[in-house]
């Protein structure tokens, strides 16, 4: 696991009521854990160099969506402050968008992995699978699999409101639409 941007806004100092409920269902343990999260993965699997990451090579709050510019795609396979210097990847996984997609650049590939609690593409729960061999330098077979799950979106919006998420109108509409707070999708 990567720390991303609600992992920090959860842990930050607030009065925020809808933080605050997030906090304490949460309690300090899983907080702490929160807390010890990287920000960048890196390994070797089949011969690959491999970079995990929430949002961009950038940090955690710079965002580049899958309409972005090739060169803005491009750059997300770069080295920077954020994700250290000790390999250039051949692969970057991010999720921040929300939206499953793959793009090749000259032997290099961007993918984004969705997500699977607000997917904002499709109403199913979305992960990615990565096939090979881990923590080699030796090129070998390598696949990456797109994985779509339907789930009961109503149970989820059930359980949040028998808990009292703050919030859950908004919620719900975004797990019933895949549309973030409603807003129309962005141009694919």
């Amino acid at each position: 696991m990567v720390k991303g941007n609600w992992d920090e806004f959860i842990l930050a100092k607030t009065d925020n009521p809808t933080f605050l409920w997030h906090q304490q269902r949460l309690g300090k343990a899983r907080r702490n854990y929160l807390a010890s999260l990287p920000g960048t993965i890196e390994f070797h699997m089949s011969g690959k160099r491999v970079r995990l990451f929430h949002a961009s090579q950038q940090g955690i709050y710079h965002r580049v969506r899958m309409h972005a510019s090739p060169d803005d795609q491009l750059r997300m396979l770069s080295n920077t402050d954020f994700t250290g210097y000790a390999f250039e990847p051949d692969l970057v996984g991010y999720g921040d968008i929300h939206r499953v997609y793959l793009k090749s650049f000259q032997h290099k590939i961007l993918f984004n992995v969705g997500s699977v609690g607000n997917p904002l593409d499709v109403t199913q729960a979305a992960y990615a699978i990565l096939e090979g061999t881990y923590d080699s330098s030796m090129e070998s077979t390598f696949s990456i699999q797109m994985i779509r799950v339907p789930y009961d979106i109503e149970l989820a919006i059930r359980q949040a409101e028998d808990e009292g998420m703050p919030e859950l109108e908004p919620y719900a509409t975004e797990l019933r639409t895949a549309q973030y707070r409603g807003s129309k999708p962005p141009p694919q």
